[in-house]
């Protein structure tokens, strides 16, 4: 058997978790782990513990601090492995995006009109509408953030451009309708959206 990578080769994780890698080898041998992280960072070298019941070492990571790729080899005497753990950033826990983010990203007081309530109204539509349309993790993604605030302003221009444009006089209806879709916040969401069936 060697040396066997049995968590996962290439695993995905987000800042602040731990990457545990779980790790066979032939008994009686001495396993060594060494993560190297992204830009050059210190390397990592966890001590692996082993698990009687299930024969596996685990080597843990600690707390991810940066994100990018961290790659992992698992040495034996007479063999090594390795694997893959991509780190992406995300927004502190808790840090879905309130009236006071969504008024910053509008550009601070004084920039527009609109008040705490229908700031908040944007934000939780367009909270459920992401739902809907996403998955989300566990640990809320900075791009899911960031498209959420786009799609909360957007929400909000959308509103106004539908109520103070001009009318049509015989129908009363707006002339321009303003498109469906935003191309930036669809590139956002892109890697955690839903895939439609039927």
């Amino acid at each position: 058997m060697t040396v066997r990578i049995v968590s996962g080769e290439s695993v995905d994780r987000f800042i602040g978790q731990s990457w545990d890698i779980g790790v066979r080898i032939t008994y009686g041998e001495t396993l060594a782990v060494t993560i190297t992280p992204p830009l050059f960072a210190a390397t990592i070298v966890p001590t692996p513990v082993y698990d009687s019941c299930t024969g596996v070492w685990t080597a843990a990571s600690g707390e991810l601090t940066l994100p990018g790729r961290y790659t992992a080899i698992a040495e034996t005497e007479t063999g090594q492995a390795s694997a893959m753990c991509g780190v992406s950033a995300v927004a502190l826990k808790g840090s879905m995006p309130v009236i006071a983010d969504l008024d910053t990203y509008l550009g601070g007081a004084g920039s527009h009109s609109w008040g705490d309530a229908e700031l908040q109204d944007a934000l939780d539509v367009e909270a459920e509408a992401q739902r809907n349309a996403c998955r989300i993790p566990a640990a809320y993604p900075l791009v899911l953030r960031q498209a959420l605030l786009r799609r909360a302003a957007r929400n909000l221009f959308m509103r106004r451009q539908l109520s103070e444009q001009p009318r049509d006089s015989e129908f009363d209806t707006p002339i321009f309708v303003p498109p469906g879709r935003d191309q930036e916040v669809r590139r956002l969401e892109g890697p955690y959206r839903k895939m439609a069936v039927g």
